[in-house]
């Protein structure tokens, strides 16, 4: 089940999840293009 704090407002079609290892790719992807200091992330907050 896929819960939201209710201060978050995501429109219906947004699922927010946590993320999981097939998403690993993507998330790497972001960081990259995004130029996301990946030094200063903590992975498990994905």
């Amino acid at each position: 089940m896929n819960r939201q704090p209710a201060s978050l407002k995501l429109p219906p079609e947004c699922v927010l999840r946590k993320a999981c290892a097939t998403d690993a790719e993507a998330i790497k992807s972001l960081v990259s293009t995004e130029r996301v200091n990946p030094t200063q992330l903590y992975w498990l907050q994905f």
